[in-house]
């Protein structure tokens, strides 16, 4: 949940996190620049091809 929130895949409704300098909360529109994550279940579309999974 901590890296879903980080990486803005899930909102926060409560306190903050630190991450650097940079403090995210319920308000917060940035994501954190050079971090990323590997979901573990990727949710891919069975409807579209590849590509537009991937535009999506």
């Amino acid at each position: 949940m901590l890296m879903k929130s980080i990486c803005g895949l899930m909102p926060l409704t409560s306190g903050t996190i630190r991450v650097g300098n940079l403090v995210l909360d319920e308000n917060s529109e940035h994501i954190p620049e050079g971090i990323g994550i590997i979901i573990e279940n990727p949710g891919f579309l069975p409807q579209f091809s590849g590509w537009k999974n991937l535009k999506f």
